[in-house]
């Protein structure tokens, strides 16, 4: 069942493979949280929580945004934390290294580093929610 969510060309990476601004996709997310989440849920389930985690994903992308545009460093915290923790959680960790470091800039006040690293934040935010979409659309229950 796994097999038919994650499809046949889905690679596990770890959390350094992302250090390059063109990394490939495919490597961002490590499968096997998915491979393990699937083992408890039925595939029903893991579609509802994928698109859970994409509604999550895009909200807190664009609170980022809106806080990094209007020059608000405190507004940024609160997403980019919250990013670090959805997708952590799922094994994206390309990203949520990326989130972690504007987390801690944010809290340090550091408006120009966020500034600097927002294109590489929606870069990888647009990535993983590209992969999580195809693993929804290959997926035979979904």
């Amino acid at each position: 069942a796994m097999a038919d969510l994650l499809g046949p060309d889905t690679r596990v990476s770890s959390p350094a493979e992302d250090t390059a601004p063109e990394s490939d996709d495919a490597a961002l997310v490590d499968t096997t949280v998915l491979e393990d989440m699937c083992r408890f849920l039925a595939p029903e389930q893991v579609e509802e929580v994928l698109a859970r985690l994409a509604d999550d994903l895009q909200g807190a992308a664009a609170a980022t945004q809106a806080g990094l545009e209007a020059g608000d460093v405190d507004a940024v915290v609160r997403p980019v934390h919250s990013i670090k923790g959805l997708v952590g959680s799922f094994g994206a960790h390309a990203l949520a290294d990326c989130a972690r470091e504007l987390e801690n800039a944010a809290r340090d006040g550091e408006l120009d580093a966020l500034l600097a690293d927002e294109a590489r934040l929606q870069r990888l935010v647009a990535a993983t929610l590209d992969h999580f979409a195809s693993l929804r659309t290959e997926s035979p229950h979904a």
